[in-house]
Protein backbone atom coordinates (compact mmCIF):
# COMPACT_ATOMS: atom_id res chain seq x y z
CA UNK A 1 0.00 0.00 0.00
CA UNK A 2 3.00 2.26 -0.35
CA UNK A 3 3.60 5.07 -2.78
CA UNK A 4 6.94 6.77 -3.37
CA UNK A 5 6.79 10.35 -4.49
CA UNK A 6 7.14 13.91 -3.31
CA UNK A 7 4.90 14.53 -0.31
CA UNK A 8 1.94 16.79 -0.93
CA UNK A 9 2.24 19.76 1.40
CA UNK A 10 0.19 19.66 4.60
CA UNK A 11 -2.95 21.77 4.68
CA UNK A 12 -4.80 23.44 7.51
CA UNK A 13 -8.52 22.76 7.37
CA UNK A 14 -11.51 22.55 9.67
CA UNK A 15 -12.38 19.20 11.19
CA UNK A 16 -15.28 18.87 8.73
CA UNK A 17 -12.89 19.09 5.76
CA UNK A 18 -10.07 16.87 7.09
CA UNK A 19 -11.19 13.74 5.25
CA UNK A 20 -11.36 15.58 1.92
CA UNK A 21 -7.88 17.02 2.52
CA UNK A 22 -6.44 13.53 3.02
CA UNK A 23 -8.21 12.26 -0.10
CA UNK A 24 -6.67 15.09 -2.13
CA UNK A 25 -3.22 14.23 -0.78
CA UNK A 26 -3.58 10.58 -1.84
CA UNK A 27 -4.94 11.61 -5.23
CA UNK A 28 -1.84 13.77 -5.76
CA UNK A 29 0.19 10.54 -5.47
CA UNK A 30 -1.97 8.75 -8.02
CA UNK A 31 -4.45 7.34 -5.52
CA UNK A 32 -2.45 4.23 -4.48
CA UNK A 33 -4.11 1.44 -2.44
CA UNK A 34 -4.43 2.32 1.24
CA UNK A 35 -4.28 -0.15 4.11
CA UNK A 36 -5.73 0.92 7.44
CA UNK A 37 -5.35 -1.33 10.46
CA UNK A 38 -5.96 1.19 13.23
CA UNK A 39 -6.56 4.73 14.38
CA UNK A 40 -3.73 5.82 16.69
CA UNK A 41 -4.82 8.82 18.78
CA UNK A 42 -1.97 10.53 20.66
CA UNK A 43 -3.02 13.04 23.31
CA UNK A 44 -0.39 15.64 24.23
CA UNK A 45 -0.23 18.66 26.49
CA UNK A 46 2.89 20.40 25.20
CA UNK A 47 4.56 21.15 21.88
CA UNK A 48 7.48 18.89 22.86
CA UNK A 49 5.08 15.99 23.40
CA UNK A 50 3.48 16.66 20.00
CA UNK A 51 6.88 16.48 18.29
CA UNK A 52 7.80 13.33 20.21
CA UNK A 53 4.50 11.67 19.26
CA UNK A 54 4.98 12.50 15.58
CA UNK A 55 8.52 11.08 15.54
CA UNK A 56 7.50 7.93 17.45
CA UNK A 57 4.48 7.19 15.27
CA UNK A 58 6.56 7.48 12.11
CA UNK A 59 8.51 4.48 13.40
CA UNK A 60 5.38 2.56 14.43
CA UNK A 61 3.00 3.13 11.54
CA UNK A 62 4.98 1.19 8.86
CA UNK A 63 4.15 -2.01 10.75
CA UNK A 64 0.64 -0.86 11.62
CA UNK A 65 -0.54 1.33 8.73
CA UNK A 66 -3.40 3.59 9.58
CA UNK A 67 -4.40 7.06 10.68
CA UNK A 68 -2.53 9.00 13.35
CA UNK A 69 -4.47 11.73 15.13
CA UNK A 70 -2.30 13.92 17.38
CA UNK A 71 -4.38 15.99 19.79
CA UNK A 72 -2.75 18.96 21.52
CA UNK A 73 -4.81 19.88 24.58
CA UNK A 74 -4.36 23.62 24.95
CA UNK A 75 -5.64 26.16 27.43
CA UNK A 76 -9.15 25.48 28.80
CA UNK A 77 -9.89 29.20 28.53
CA UNK A 78 -11.54 30.69 25.47
CA UNK A 79 -13.62 29.46 22.55
CA UNK A 80 -11.54 28.75 19.44
CA UNK A 81 -12.42 26.59 16.42
CA UNK A 82 -10.55 23.32 15.97
CA UNK A 83 -8.06 23.61 13.11
CA UNK A 84 -6.56 20.41 11.71
CA UNK A 85 -3.23 20.05 9.92
CA UNK A 86 -3.70 17.18 7.48
CA UNK A 87 -0.87 15.35 5.73
CA UNK A 88 0.39 11.93 4.73
CA UNK A 89 2.79 10.05 6.98
CA UNK A 90 5.95 8.54 5.56
CA UNK A 91 8.16 5.74 6.83
CA UNK A 92 10.94 7.06 9.10
CA UNK A 93 13.32 4.40 7.75
CA UNK A 94 12.35 5.07 4.13
CA UNK A 95 11.43 8.74 3.66
CA UNK A 96 9.13 9.35 0.76
CA UNK A 97 7.33 6.03 1.21
CA UNK A 98 3.89 6.96 2.48
CA UNK A 99 2.28 4.47 4.83
CA UNK A 100 -0.35 6.40 6.71
CA UNK A 101 -2.23 9.59 7.39
CA UNK A 102 -1.61 12.31 9.93
CA UNK A 103 -4.08 14.74 11.48
CA UNK A 104 -2.68 17.20 14.03
CA UNK A 105 -5.14 19.36 15.91
CA UNK A 106 -5.10 21.81 18.78
CA UNK A 107 -8.12 21.70 21.06
CA UNK A 108 -8.55 24.68 23.36
CA UNK A 109 -11.24 26.39 25.40
CA UNK A 110 -14.72 24.92 25.41
CA UNK A 111 -13.76 22.49 22.62
CA UNK A 112 -11.87 20.46 25.25
CA UNK A 113 -15.22 19.46 26.73
CA UNK A 114 -16.10 17.82 23.42
CA UNK A 115 -12.72 16.42 22.45
CA UNK A 116 -14.02 12.84 22.19
CA UNK A 117 -16.71 13.99 19.75
CA UNK A 118 -14.16 15.92 17.68
CA UNK A 119 -11.83 12.92 17.51
CA UNK A 120 -14.68 10.57 16.66
CA UNK A 121 -15.48 12.63 13.56
CA UNK A 122 -11.88 12.26 12.38
CA UNK A 123 -11.52 8.49 12.82
CA UNK A 124 -11.03 6.21 9.85
CA UNK A 125 -14.07 3.89 9.85
CA UNK A 126 -14.03 0.17 10.54
CA UNK A 127 -10.70 -0.15 12.39
CA UNK A 128 -9.83 -0.15 16.13
CA UNK A 129 -8.99 2.97 18.10
CA UNK A 130 -5.71 2.97 20.04
CA UNK A 131 -5.41 5.80 22.57
CA UNK A 132 -1.87 6.71 23.60
CA UNK A 133 -1.98 9.26 26.42
CA UNK A 134 1.36 11.07 26.65
CA UNK A 135 2.31 12.85 29.83
CA UNK A 136 0.22 13.93 32.76
CA UNK A 137 -3.54 13.53 33.06
CA UNK A 138 -5.01 17.04 33.64
CA UNK A 139 -6.45 17.89 37.05
CA UNK A 140 -9.88 17.71 35.39
CA UNK A 141 -9.62 14.21 33.83
CA UNK A 142 -12.83 14.47 31.79
CA UNK A 143 -10.95 14.57 28.46
CA UNK A 144 -9.03 11.44 29.42
CA UNK A 145 -12.17 9.58 30.52
CA UNK A 146 -14.18 10.45 27.41
CA UNK A 147 -11.45 9.36 25.02
CA UNK A 148 -10.63 6.27 27.08
CA UNK A 149 -14.32 5.29 26.96
CA UNK A 150 -14.16 5.24 23.17
CA UNK A 151 -10.84 3.38 22.80
CA UNK A 152 -10.26 -0.31 22.10
CA UNK A 153 -6.65 -0.13 23.31
CA UNK A 154 -5.60 2.30 26.07
CA UNK A 155 -1.90 2.97 26.58
CA UNK A 156 -0.36 5.24 29.24
CA UNK A 157 3.25 5.78 30.31
CA UNK A 158 3.74 5.86 34.07
CA UNK A 159 7.21 7.37 33.61
CA UNK A 160 5.42 10.56 32.55
CA UNK A 161 2.56 10.76 35.06
CA UNK A 162 2.25 11.64 38.72
CA UNK A 163 0.73 9.70 41.60
CA UNK A 164 -2.71 11.30 41.32
CA UNK A 165 -2.94 9.97 37.76
CA UNK A 166 -2.71 6.42 39.13
CA UNK A 167 -5.89 7.13 41.07
CA UNK A 168 -7.61 8.54 37.96
CA UNK A 169 -6.59 5.50 35.94
CA UNK A 170 -7.62 3.03 38.65
CA UNK A 171 -11.05 4.65 38.96
CA UNK A 172 -11.54 4.45 35.21
CA UNK A 173 -10.61 0.76 35.20
CA UNK A 174 -12.87 -0.01 38.18
CA UNK A 175 -15.89 2.01 37.09
CA UNK A 176 -15.90 2.26 33.31
CA UNK A 177 -13.41 0.03 31.48
CA UNK A 178 -14.86 -2.74 29.34
CA UNK A 179 -13.73 -6.32 29.90
CA UNK A 180 -12.62 -6.50 26.26
CA UNK A 181 -10.60 -3.27 26.46
CA UNK A 182 -6.81 -3.64 26.26
CA UNK A 183 -5.11 -1.53 28.95
CA UNK A 184 -1.32 -1.29 29.17
CA UNK A 185 1.52 0.90 30.38
CA UNK A 186 4.76 1.52 28.45
CA UNK A 187 6.75 1.93 31.66
CA UNK A 188 5.37 -1.38 32.92
CA UNK A 189 7.18 -3.07 30.03
CA UNK A 190 10.41 -1.34 31.08
CA UNK A 191 9.89 -2.48 34.68
CA UNK A 192 9.90 -6.13 33.63
CA UNK A 193 13.70 -6.23 33.81
CA UNK A 194 13.46 -5.25 37.49
CA UNK A 195 10.60 -7.66 38.18
CA UNK A 196 12.28 -10.60 36.47
CA UNK A 197 15.63 -9.86 38.15
CA UNK A 198 14.03 -9.84 41.59
CA UNK A 199 12.06 -13.01 40.87
CA UNK A 200 15.28 -14.70 39.75
CA UNK A 201 16.57 -14.70 43.36
CA UNK A 202 13.87 -17.15 44.32
CA UNK A 203 14.49 -19.86 41.73
CA UNK A 204 16.58 -21.51 44.47
CA UNK A 205 14.36 -23.27 47.09
CA UNK A 206 16.64 -21.99 49.88
CA UNK A 207 16.17 -18.39 48.71
CA UNK A 208 12.44 -18.97 48.38
CA UNK A 209 12.40 -20.03 52.03
CA UNK A 210 14.25 -16.79 52.82
CA UNK A 211 11.55 -14.81 51.05
CA UNK A 212 9.04 -16.29 53.49
CA UNK A 213 11.02 -14.71 56.31
CA UNK A 214 11.25 -11.28 54.71
CA UNK A 215 9.36 -8.45 56.34
CA UNK A 216 10.49 -5.33 54.46
CA UNK A 217 10.65 -3.89 50.94
CA UNK A 218 12.50 -0.67 50.16
CA UNK A 219 12.03 0.94 46.75
CA UNK A 220 14.50 3.75 46.05
CA UNK A 221 14.05 6.08 43.09
CA UNK A 222 15.35 9.29 41.60
CA UNK A 223 13.44 12.25 43.03
CA UNK A 224 10.16 12.80 41.12
CA UNK A 225 9.93 16.06 39.18
CA UNK A 226 6.57 17.05 40.71
CA UNK A 227 7.51 16.75 44.37
CA UNK A 228 5.44 13.61 45.06
CA UNK A 229 6.48 11.36 47.94
CA UNK A 230 7.01 8.58 45.37
CA UNK A 231 7.04 8.15 41.62
CA UNK A 232 4.21 6.39 39.82
CA UNK A 233 6.58 3.69 38.58
CA UNK A 234 7.92 3.06 42.10
CA UNK A 235 4.35 2.72 43.39
CA UNK A 236 3.48 0.29 40.60
CA UNK A 237 6.59 -1.81 41.25
CA UNK A 238 5.73 -1.98 44.96
CA UNK A 239 2.14 -2.82 44.00
CA UNK A 240 3.38 -5.69 41.83
CA UNK A 241 5.49 -7.05 44.69
CA UNK A 242 2.57 -6.76 47.11
CA UNK A 243 0.29 -8.74 44.80
CA UNK A 244 2.89 -11.52 44.43
CA UNK A 245 3.30 -11.87 48.23
CA UNK A 246 -0.41 -11.33 48.88
CA UNK A 247 0.33 -8.39 51.16
CA UNK A 248 -2.72 -6.59 52.51
CA UNK A 249 -3.18 -2.85 52.87
CA UNK A 250 -4.73 -1.64 56.15
CA UNK A 251 -8.17 -0.07 55.99
CA UNK A 252 -6.64 3.17 57.23
CA UNK A 253 -3.49 4.02 55.28
CA UNK A 254 -0.97 5.96 57.38
CA UNK A 255 2.43 6.78 55.94
CA UNK A 256 5.19 7.54 58.44
CA UNK A 257 7.98 9.98 57.63
CA UNK A 258 11.43 8.46 57.23
CA UNK A 259 14.78 9.95 56.29
CA UNK A 260 14.50 10.75 52.56
CA UNK A 261 11.14 9.05 52.30
CA UNK A 262 8.06 7.48 53.85
CA UNK A 263 7.08 4.07 55.20
CA UNK A 264 3.83 2.14 55.37
CA UNK A 265 2.98 -1.00 57.35
CA UNK A 266 1.28 -3.73 55.32
CA UNK A 267 0.30 -7.23 56.50
CA UNK A 268 1.69 -10.53 55.25
CA UNK A 269 -0.54 -13.46 54.40
CA UNK A 270 0.36 -15.06 57.76
CA UNK A 271 -0.76 -11.93 59.61
CA UNK A 272 2.73 -10.62 60.39
CA UNK A 273 3.60 -6.96 59.68
CA UNK A 274 5.53 -6.03 56.54
CA UNK A 275 7.25 -2.67 56.02
CA UNK A 276 7.12 -0.83 52.68
CA UNK A 277 9.54 2.11 52.40
CA UNK A 278 9.70 4.64 49.56
CA UNK A 279 13.10 6.39 49.47
CA UNK A 280 14.30 9.37 47.44
CA UNK A 281 17.74 8.68 45.94
CA UNK A 282 18.97 11.63 43.91
CA UNK A 283 20.64 10.55 40.65
CA UNK A 284 21.10 13.58 38.35
CA UNK A 285 21.76 11.44 35.26
CA UNK A 286 18.41 9.62 35.49
CA UNK A 287 14.87 10.43 34.44
CA UNK A 288 12.83 11.78 37.38
CA UNK A 289 11.28 8.95 39.37
CA UNK A 290 13.37 6.16 37.80
CA UNK A 291 14.10 3.19 40.08
CA UNK A 292 17.60 3.12 41.55
CA UNK A 293 17.46 0.28 44.09
CA UNK A 294 15.08 -2.44 45.28
CA UNK A 295 15.82 -4.27 48.53
CA UNK A 296 13.83 -7.10 50.12
CA UNK A 297 15.04 -8.01 53.61
CA UNK A 298 14.25 -9.79 56.87
CA UNK A 299 14.97 -8.96 60.49
CA UNK A 300 17.16 -12.10 60.72
CA UNK A 301 19.60 -11.00 58.02
CA UNK A 302 18.18 -12.18 54.69
CA UNK A 303 18.74 -9.56 51.99
CA UNK A 304 18.00 -9.52 48.27
CA UNK A 305 19.01 -6.38 46.39
CA UNK A 306 19.08 -4.98 42.87
CA UNK A 307 20.78 -1.62 42.36
CA UNK A 308 21.36 0.56 39.33
CA UNK A 309 25.06 1.27 38.73
CA UNK A 310 26.61 4.55 37.51
CA UNK A 311 25.82 3.33 34.01
CA UNK A 312 22.01 3.63 34.20
CA UNK A 313 21.52 0.57 31.99
CA UNK A 314 23.51 -1.75 34.29
CA UNK A 315 21.90 -3.44 37.31
CA UNK A 316 23.91 -5.09 40.09
CA UNK A 317 22.40 -8.25 41.63
CA UNK A 318 23.48 -9.25 45.14
CA UNK A 319 22.14 -10.81 48.31
CA UNK A 320 22.51 -13.04 51.34
CA UNK A 321 20.30 -15.89 52.50
CA UNK A 322 21.17 -18.70 54.93
CA UNK A 323 21.59 -21.98 53.06
CA UNK A 324 21.68 -20.34 49.61
CA UNK A 325 24.56 -19.33 47.36
CA UNK A 326 23.92 -15.93 45.75
CA UNK A 327 26.87 -14.84 43.59
CA UNK A 328 27.17 -11.15 42.80
CA UNK A 329 26.56 -10.33 39.15
CA UNK A 330 25.52 -7.51 36.86
CA UNK A 331 23.16 -7.42 33.93
CA UNK A 332 22.60 -4.89 31.21
CA UNK A 333 19.02 -3.83 30.49
CA UNK A 334 17.63 -2.49 27.23
CA UNK A 335 17.28 1.18 26.45
CA UNK A 336 13.89 2.81 27.23
CA UNK A 337 12.92 2.96 23.56
CA UNK A 338 9.33 4.27 23.44
CA UNK A 339 8.61 3.40 19.77
CA UNK A 340 9.81 -0.17 20.36
CA UNK A 341 7.59 -0.48 23.46
CA UNK A 342 4.63 0.95 21.57
CA UNK A 343 5.17 -1.51 18.73
CA UNK A 344 5.14 -4.38 21.25
CA UNK A 345 1.79 -3.23 22.60
CA UNK A 346 0.34 -2.88 19.11
CA UNK A 347 1.72 -6.23 17.93
CA UNK A 348 -0.06 -7.98 20.77
CA UNK A 349 -2.63 -5.82 22.54
CA UNK A 350 -3.61 -7.28 25.87
CA UNK A 351 -5.46 -6.45 29.02
CA UNK A 352 -2.47 -6.69 31.32
CA UNK A 353 -4.03 -8.14 34.47
CA UNK A 354 -0.75 -8.02 36.41
CA UNK A 355 -0.49 -4.29 35.73
CA UNK A 356 -4.13 -3.78 36.71
CA UNK A 357 -3.61 -5.70 39.97
CA UNK A 358 -0.60 -3.52 40.82
CA UNK A 359 -2.65 -0.43 40.00
CA UNK A 360 -5.53 -1.58 42.21
CA UNK A 361 -3.35 -2.17 45.27
CA UNK A 362 -1.20 0.97 44.89
CA UNK A 363 -3.99 3.53 44.29
CA UNK A 364 -5.20 3.44 47.95
CA UNK A 365 -1.63 4.15 49.08
CA UNK A 366 -1.76 7.41 47.12
CA UNK A 367 -5.10 8.39 48.61
CA UNK A 368 -3.75 7.68 52.09
CA UNK A 369 -0.71 9.87 51.47
CA UNK A 370 -2.93 12.82 50.56
CA UNK A 371 -4.30 12.82 54.09
CA UNK A 372 -0.88 13.72 55.56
Amino acid sequence: MTAVSIAPSSSEVTAENAERALDRAWMALGDPPRARTLNLVCVCQSDDEVQFAIEATREVIPGHPGRVIVVRLGSPIGDSPVIVRASLLDDASNPGTFVGESLILSVTGTARDHVATVVERLLAPGVPLVLWWLGDVPDDPSSFVRLADRSDVLCVDSSQIDLSDLVTLQRFVAQRARVTQSISDLEWLRLRAWQESLARFFDDPASLAGLGRCDALEVAFNTPARGDFASAKAALFAGWFATRLKLRTPSSVRWATRENGRALWLTREDGQPFSLTMTHDLRPNLHPGALTRVTVSSSVGDRFEIERELDPRVLAWRGYCAGAIIPECVLRIGSPDTPRMLRRLLDRPERDELFLEALTISAPWVLGARAL
